[in-house]
């Protein structure tokens, strides 16, 4: 069995898809969470990286959203990934 894997790249295309719907820069999101600097945020935003689960449950309430919506996922192994954004 394949377990889900979180798809890093994709996640913080959908970051960033919805920090621009709420209107949130970068520097918003940073200061807001207390993330320490921007460059956190960034490498989020650019696949570097995934939000700690405490910053990912500030992330979720700040973007007003639940974490299954910032989170994308794919099976292991190279499948097809298991939801489309």
């Amino acid at each position: 069995m394949r377990y889900p894997l979180i798809d890093k790249k994709k996640t913080g295309q959908q970051i960033w898809q919805l920090m621009c719907k709420q209107e949130l820069s970068v520097k918003d999101v940073a200061e807001k969470l207390e993330a320490g600097s921007v460059q956190c945020v960034y490498q989020w935003i650019n696949g570097k990286r995934l939000p700690s689960i405490d910053n990912l449950y500030a992330l979720a309430d700040l973007l007003d959203v639940d974490i299954d919506e910032i989170l994308c996922r794919r099976r292991g192994g190279g499948e097809e990934d298991v939801f489309q954004r």
